[in-house]
């Protein structure tokens, strides 16, 4: 089982719009045999877990296949990167084998629970998909020509009056040794309160990992309170810039603030909350790798890059083959060992980034993005971001302005 993966064996995936997969990274969901979705406002977690559509999947791994729709981690595996599948396989490595020799999962070991798109900021690279506060500016920008916007509105909020999913959370999750919240932000949304609660008093916590990422605006009060209770707590901040260039991709979010919630957790000096920066590499910030990894030391705080996947046209790999090769310029030679992988991260998110091919069509999408968001809040992308900007009037792809 060369390609293995651990994850439809153990894991599963609630996601904002009440859909279901494995893992974050698999750019599918989960189907019914009549090629319809399953959706959590109609069937339960327990029953996506036992579809005939994850014992396929497990299958073509157990046959030593390659699905398809997990190209994320396939590409990022070409490029030297560490994998979601890779690092899934470090923190599960007895999966495998048990696997091998028959072992068969009746309930998940880990879970993905996203419950709802509830979120405060509205970043660069996100949408309604992931965040609430998206809505109102797509349904100006898009009107009735992209419908995301109508359908997460009330998607969104799927966890709020759902019965039926909760009476089923209790059952499938007793086997859970790992729970992960992402969002939205998970600490604005009052139903992750609630799981862990639960777990709490049914005594599994103690022996549970939990691990968030959160856009550090909030102060977790009411999680410091709980989260005492539980084994470990991994905390990763998603901090794509330094001071004004996180204010312009993570609008309406402060630098300052959420640097200060940071140093504040650190002097709490908790033995089981672990913090982490979690760098979402995308076009808006590739040029400025250097000064996030100086950032970290700063704090002292390890930066994990983390990859835009989809939407492509604010990948990194999307950008054009001249300006690709002046950031490969910048960073020639630039060592940056993670302390858990050791690997390089900067030359592989170099790799990464040149692994991919231009789209003129998705470039132009970027720059008409950025331009109406730019007016919208009144930002500027290129008195933001300068050096970076003069690559784009440089580039021969680049017949516009910003």
């Amino acid at each position: 089982m060369k390609y293995f993966c651990p994850m439809p064996f153990i894991n599963i995936e609630a996601r904002t719009d009440s859909k279901c997969n494995i893992c974050c990274q698999i750019d599918d969901t989960i189907k019914k045999p009549d090629g319809t979705e399953y959706n959590l406002n109609h069937e339960t977690l327990t029953e996506v877990w036992n579809s005939e559509w994850i014992k396929n999947l497990r299958q073509q791994f157990i046959n030593g296949e390659k699905p398809e729709f997990c190209y994320s981690c396939w590409n990022a595996e070409d490029a030297g990167v560490v994998s979601k599948r890779k690092r899934e396989l470090k923190n599960f490595p007895h999966i495998q084998r048990n696997i091998e020799k028959g072992k068969v999962y009746e309930k998940p070991l880990a879970m993905d629970v996203k419950l709802g798109n509830i979120c405060n900021n509205k970043c660069r690279t996100c949408s309604s998909y992931a965040s609430s506060a998206w809505i109102a500016e797509e349904k100006v920008r898009d009107g009735d020509s992209n419908n995301k916007w109508k359908f997460m509105r009330k998607l969104g909020r799927w966890p709020e009056d759902n019965p039926t999913f909760w009476e089923d959370f209790n059952h499938i999750s007793t086997n859970v040794k790992k729970m992960e919240f992402y969002g939205g932000e998970p600490l604005l949304i009052k139903e992750h309160y609630g799981v862990l609660r639960k777990l709490i008093e049914t005594g599994k916590s103690k022996d549970i990992e939990l691990s968030y990422n959160t856009n550090g605006s909030i102060w977790p009060s009411e999680g410091l309170e709980l989260w005492k209770h539980f084994k470990r707590i991994m905390l990763s901040f998603s901090i794509d810039g330094v001071g004004e260039h996180f204010n312009y991709i993570r609008h309406p979010a402060k630098f300052d603030e959420v640097k200060g919630h940071i140093l504040k957790l650190k002097n709490l000096n908790y033995d089981n909350i672990y913090i982490d920066i979690c760098y979402t590499v995308s076009i808006y910030n590739i040029f400025y790798l250097d000064e996030i990894l100086e950032f970290g030391k700063e704090i002292g705080v390890d930066v994990y890059f983390n990859y835009v996947y989809t939407p492509y046209h604010v990948s990194s790999r999307n950008l054009p083959q001249d300006i690709k090769d002046k950031i490969k310029t910048k960073f020639d030679g630039f060592v940056n060992k993670h302390p858990s992988t050791g690997v390089n991260q900067v030359a592989t998110t170099i790799n990464y980034m040149e692994d991919g091919t231009f789209d003129k069509k998705n470039f132009k999408q970027f720059i008409t993005e950025t331009k109406f968001s730019d007016d919208y809040r009144g930002e500027s992308f290129s008195k933001t971001f300068p050096e970076y900007y003069e690559l784009f009037l440089k580039s021969e792809e680049f017949d516009d302005e910003l």
